[in-house]
């Protein structure tokens, strides 16, 4: 199987780039005006909200006369503790006395009840006691119960077995009675015990003074055995009180709370504190919870903006913003909490918020913002607004959503406004009839009119605040995306090939950038006008040449690879004059990042006859510091080269894309990017995919021959002038035996010579066959290909999947270009069962690996097949292992 080899880098898929922990890079992104700016919002924040709450409502206090009359400013519902208290206090007297239990009084009880009867027994039985009043003293001072002599006297006259019977049936009655349990404070169950052991007494068949004697032995015996526990009783309690739901009570808009000169009690309190007209107590647990839960805000908003918007991220102005939208949402809550548009104001600003954040900034950025201005008008909220909460988190996602998708400042007010004012309305009275107060068409018209007012205001701070924060919106995003602008109109008439080469490009950028989740339209644009610095000399690019005189036939290299990258400072140039915003400006130098104009440098070093300076033919950069970027760059190769393959099979797309991809990143050009490894195998699937699309195979017609399958090797013959692979290199075979058993190395090293001539690969490899033993083989399969066990054979190709190592400029790359690690002892193995000589077995294995080196694939059918066939003709047929033995 062929398998990839690594060189001490972090890898996914068929990719090698060096990870860098995501908090590093975060580290690296901090500055001290981001610390400012989290710290002043973090300290507003917790300012306005602990500070707030306090009215100029009367001050009240329970037990006297109120000093004024006041009304509720609008309609709440409240927790009314005093009948809240009143239920909990019923729950607390249902709960029943908690006991102890004394799982050795039973046992105590039954062995005294024993005990005296085995004692009577013992003194009947003593043959040294003459007279019964002698048993009767004997068993007095034995005894734990004292007894009448005249019970004593009847027991000790009965036989013995009926004292037995008598034993028994007492020890029964106790051990009945103490299992229904006696309580300690509960004078009542040992009066209805003993009853119950009178009675059962009574019942047995034996004389009166038997029964008697049974009685008094079992009232004697019992004990309490239930223990009254104060801290379970009221543990119980408690916990009753607790689950007890708490009373809420409503109050409609304009209700008298409470009247001049009324007695004020703690209901009046209740309401007053729940419509925020009363000032909260000052608790330090709320204070440390409000200092948790601002630090969090800030926290989470700030590493969400890192990972999702790292562009945003990394400038002062949009973080800026973001603090100060969430204060002036915080302050706007608490200046409205004792008025009649609370709820209204909440609303409104959450939506006007939300369409700043989505216009000015992104999406899902608004989205997360929208849920932080959620959680911030229930801890502005003095009765928590649990409905309150929810309605202007989704009043923010509808905000966003309405302004997000447009394309032009008209339709992004006639679009927004409507749809907040709707949204809001609907969502106020949602909301009221969840908490349990009946709709208010006043108040939702007082929603409508609040979401129209925030939603035009939120229009109007958008078309001025792109500039002011050095950010592109989204309207000024569609507004250069749109084809018919003057710059791209020109590049159609005067530069067709890369106008075409340039939409094809945004399409494979797109579907990357989508993959990855990234900002697909700032990527689509930046890709429109990545390449106008081409219009200043259209006819130095091949795709604008059309068959014509290339002009860079008649120039030096190096005045060649000059021109080649002034486009980029030309494009610059152009970008500053039509006034595109710095995001867009960024695709025109990072899409070809410091990368070497390898086609004329390599040409300069063909005429130098020796390897020259690559100052002069390297782009001057920056490298790409986004993941959209770094998109592009690879979608700008990866077009133009796509163009020139045959055989544009999933499969062969696949191998072509990682490729491009591969050399990117070996040059280096990854390392000021974020782009993670998982999103770089994701974009790489998108661009197949893509590409698969556009050049999807067709059916072949009967008569028609098959396309031939090229090699990778012939894939990179094939790429653009600046990408093409060096001239050839010479051939190296050699054999490294690192296991104990003699081989004979000449003889691999001319099976793979063989299988290099029958490829027509002769003079162009560099191959290494290493023999190991099982235990080494085991280590690599296990390492490479997830699988703990030895294999005969493994084939590292060092050349088209690459493992980090570069080849000096002007040195040719061989065209087959690896190791083939072969286990003597698993091939020893199976030469033994097949019945045929080890050396036959090597020899096999040898071309097996070669062919994979080659390109050829054994996981198909008919690759395995067209393997089986060349090895056969390289190798020949097995010959037979002569027997040993005695005859």
């Amino acid at each position: 199987m062929r398998w990839k080899r690594r060189n001490g880098l972090e890898r996914l898929g068929g990719f090698q780039v060096r990870q860098t922990s995501h908090w590093r890079i975060l580290l690296t992104k901090l500055s001290y005006g981001k610390i400012l700016i989290g710290l002043v919002t973090m300290g507003g924040l917790l300012l306005i909200l602990y500070a707030g709450g306090t009215t100029t409502a009367p001050k009240l206090e329970v037990g006297k006369p109120a000093p004024a009359s006041i009304r509720a400013p609008r309609s709440e519902t409240y927790v009314d503790t005093v009948e809240t208290e009143k239920l909990r206090q019923k729950a607390r007297s249902a709960v029943p006395s908690q006991y102890d239990d004394d799982p050795h009084a039973a046992q105590e009880a039954a062995a005294i009840t024993e005990l005296v009867f085995q004692t009577i027994i013992d003194a009947k039985s003593d043959p040294t006691l003459l007279s019964d009043q002698q048993r009767i003293e004997q068993i007095k001072q034995y005894s734990a119960i004292r007894l009448q002599d005249h019970l004593l006297l009847a027991a000790l006259r009965a036989p013995v077995q009926i004292l037995e019977n008598a034993q028994r049936y007492a020890v029964s009655i106790v051990r009945e009675e103490m299992g229904r349990g006696i309580h300690d404070n509960r004078a009542d169950d040992r009066v209805e015990a003993q009853r119950r052991i009178k009675e059962a007494a009574q019942a047995l068949p034996y004389s009166d003074d038997l029964c008697q004697l049974v009685y008094e032995v079992g009232r004697s015996a019992i004990r309490p055995n239930k223990f009254y526990s104060p801290k379970k009783t009221a543990d119980k309690k408690e916990e009753a009180a607790k689950n007890v739901e708490p009373k809420m009570a409503q109050l409609r808009r304009n209700q008298l709370i409470v009247r001049k000169g009324e007695v004020v009690t703690q209901r009046h309190l209740d309401a007053l504190r729940a419509l925020g007209m009363a000032k909260r107590q000052t608790n330090l647990f709320r204070a440390l919870g409000l200092i948790a839960a601002a630090a969090a805000i800030v926290l989470v908003l700030g590493f969400y903006t890192y990972r999702q918007c790292i562009d945003l991220f990394v400038q002062d102005r949009p973080m800026m913003l973001l603090g100060a939208l969430i204060l002036v949402h915080a302050g706007l809550c608490q200046l409205s909490i004792a008025t009649p548009v609370y709820e209204v104001v909440c609303l409104a600003s959450g939506a006007m918020c939300a369409i700043l954040v989505a216009t000015v900034l992104r999406l899902r950025l608004a989205v997360m913002t929208s849920a932080i201005l959620g959680l911030i008008t229930g801890l502005a909220s003095p009765s928590g607004a649990a409905h309150l909460v929810v309605a202007v988190t989704l009043a923010g996602f509808a905000a966003a959503y309405a302004g997000t998708v447009i394309a032009h400042a008209g339709e992004l007010f006639f679009r927004t406004v409507p749809i907040v004012a709707v949204s809001n309305a609907a969502l106020l009275t949602l909301g009221s009839s969840v908490a349990g107060l009946d709709p208010d068409l006043l108040q939702a018209g007082l929603a409508a009119a609040g979401g129209a007012l925030g939603a035009v205001l939120a229009v109007f701070l958008s078309l001025g605040l792109d500039r002011w924060l050095g950010v592109t919106t989204q309207l000024r995003l569609l507004q250069l995306a749109s084809p018919t602008t003057p710059i791209l109109n020109r590049m159609a008439v005067e530069a067709p090939g890369t106008y075409t080469h340039t939409m094809a490009v945004a399409n494979l950028v797109q579907a990357g950038v989508a993959a990855i989740n990234g900002n697909t339209l700032l990527a689509r644009v930046g890709t429109y006008y990545h390449d106008i610095g081409k219009l200043a000399r259209p006819q130095y690019f091949t795709e604008n040449q059309f068959e014509a005189e290339n002009p860079h036939d008649r120039l030096e290299p190096s005045l060649s690879a000059r021109i080649i990258i002034a486009h980029v400072k030309d494009g610059l140039a152009m970008a500053e004059d039509l006034g595109l915003p710095p995001a867009v400006r960024d695709f025109i130098p990072m899409h070809h990042g410091t990368t070497l104009v390898a086609y004329f440098y390599n040409k300069a070093c063909e005429q130098a006859g020796k390897k020259v300076p690559e100052e002069g033919f390297r782009h001057v950069g920056p490298k790409p510091q986004t993941a959209e970027t770094a998109v592009l760059m690879f979608a700008d190769t990866m077009e133009a080269a796509s163009r020139t393959l045959d055989d544009k099979s999933p499969a062969k797309l696949e191998t072509f894309v990682e490729m491009q991809m591969q050399r990117k990143i070996e040059d280096g050009q990854l390392d000021e990017c974020p782009i993670t490894l998982a999103q770089l195998e994701k974009v790489k699937q998108a661009f197949v995919s893509a590409l698969a699309g556009t050049y999807h195979q067709r059916v072949r017609y009967p008569g028609q021959e098959p396309s031939h399958v090229e090699s990778p090797a012939e894939l990179a013959a094939k790429l653009p002038r600046d990408e093409r692979a060096r001239p050839e290199a010479s051939t190296g075979i050699t054999v490294q035996n690192r296991q104990s058993l003699p081989v004979d190395e000449t003889a691999l090293q001319e099976v793979a010579r063989r299988t290099l001539d029958l490829e027509a690969r002769h003079g162009s490899a560099e191959i290494c066959i290493v023999l190991v033993d099982d235990a080494e083989i085991q280590r690599l399969n296990r390492e490479y290909r997830g699988t703990d066990r030895p294999t005969n054979v493994l084939a590292f190709d060092a050349r088209e999947n690459g493992d980090g190592i570069a080849l000096p400029p002007g040195v040719p790359q061989p065209e087959v270009w690896g190791d083939v690690v072969i286990s003597v002892e698993t091939a020893q193995r199976e030469a033994e069962a097949a019945g045929h000589d080890l050396a036959w077995e090597l020899r096999w294995l040898t071309a097996h690996g070669i062919l994979h080196l080659m390109g050829h694939d054994d996981e198909t059918g008919d690759g395995l097949e067209v393997m089986r066939a060349r090895q056969f003709e390289v190798v020949g047929r097995p010959p037979k292992k002569e027997s040993q033995g005695a005859d």
